[in-house]
């Protein structure tokens, strides 16, 4: 057998020829990939650090700050509405700082904010630059409050939408309306501010009984989209992330009156810890990523909606790129099959 060459029932192509061309498809593709995706600008001294948490005192922002403190953030400014769980927070955080282990700088200092980000844009940034008057510039946003509402589109009050948008979107556009000029101030090329946006897996696909709720996250992801190409050349990194169904307080009061056919669409796709999204948004966060998503559905997800926007890392370009119609082959079957349940509810 003649090793030097490669024929399958048709002309004979020399190995090294082979080789050539798929080094230079290699190589074409790094090149490509190195001009088309942003370079990642991570976060490498968290002790110069003053975060900001909204929904810090519950759930997956609790694990948020948590995990921010092990990583050693100077200071940690939590956001709410509720003074006694921002109380026990508080108390709770600046034990949890002390007893770090291995601590080579000084215990995390804890501040707590009470504030209702629904109230007029005016009260809020008073209370905000107020506080940092107190305290300090906030170098990191982190957006994680919300709420959300299951139900058929027929049982959702007109003012449950006003309500799901002031909650999972005005709270972001605001927060980051007023923090934006210092934020980018505050950042360098060696250690970026940066903003979190919490949106949704329910962001990126639209689910039974998630009318109000899917607007609004699909809301941050637009949002996010033309912020970030706002934000190029500035030292500040955006970055968004889908959570799927997280077993938090707030998920156990979202079951409450959720329609069965969501619970039965949601169950396959499992549940996740607080503990495990918190600690993978930070991660996304420190390393510059501009997109958090979580297990193979995310994964998907996130390759098979990402239209025109950017491209995180390699693997990702290649997997859009090259097996796009795959995925919304995929995507399609996922289609089929919801409208499936959904019709075979009805009747």
């Amino acid at each position: 057998m003649n090793l030097e060459y490669f024929s399958m029932s048709g002309p004979a192509y020399p190995l090294p020829l082979i080789a050539v061309i798929l080094s230079c498809s290699i190589a074409l593709i790094g090149l490509i990939c190195a001009v088309l995706l942003p370079s990642r600008r991570k976060i490498r001294d968290w002790q110069a650090t003053h975060c900001l948490v909204t929904g810090g005192s519950s759930g997956i922002g609790k694990e948020v700050v948590r995990n921010l403190i092990r990583r050693g953030a100077k200071e940690i400014t939590i956001v709410a509405r509720n003074k006694a769980k921002l109380s026990a927070a508080q108390k709770e955080f600046t034990t949890y700082a002390r007893s770090r282990p291995n601590q080579s700088s000084a215990p995390t200092v804890i501040h707590v904010l009470s504030l209702d980000l629904s109230l007029d844009f005016g009260v809020i940034e008073e209370s905000i630059n107020k506080h940092v008057a107190e305290t300090s510039a906030i170098t990191n946003l982190f957006l994680c409050a919300g709420s959300a509402l299951a139900r058929v589109a027929t049982d959702t009050p007109p003012t449950s939408y006003h309500s799901m948008m002031s909650s999972n979107f005005y709270t972001c556009t605001t927060l980051i309306k007023i923090l934006l000029p210092s934020l980018a101030a505050s950042g360098t090329s060696s250690n970026p501010s940066s903003i979190l946006i919490t949106s949704s897996a329910a962001g990126q696909i639209g689910i039974y009984g998630y009318t109000a709720y899917s607007a609004s996250k699909f809301a941050l992801k637009g949002y996010s989209d033309a912020l970030r190409l706002e934000l190029a050349g500035k030292a500040c990194n955006l970055t968004i992330a889908f959570p799927p169904n997280t077993d938090t307080p707030g998920f156990e009061e979202e079951n409450k009156g959720k329609p069965e056919v969501t619970k039965y669409i949601e169950d396959g796709a499992g549940l996740w810890t607080a503990e495990s999204v918190g600690d993978g948004m930070v991660d996304a966060v420190a390393k510059g990523y501009g997109f958090k998503y979580f297990g193979v559905d995310g994964w998907m997800l996130h390759n098979v909606t990402a239209g025109m926007g950017e491209v995180d890392n390699v693997g990702d370009f290649v997997v859009q790129v090259f097996f796009g119609g795959l995925l919304r082959f995929i995507g399609i079957c996922y289609g089929w099959m919801f409208r499936g349940i959904a019709k075979k509810a009805a009747k």
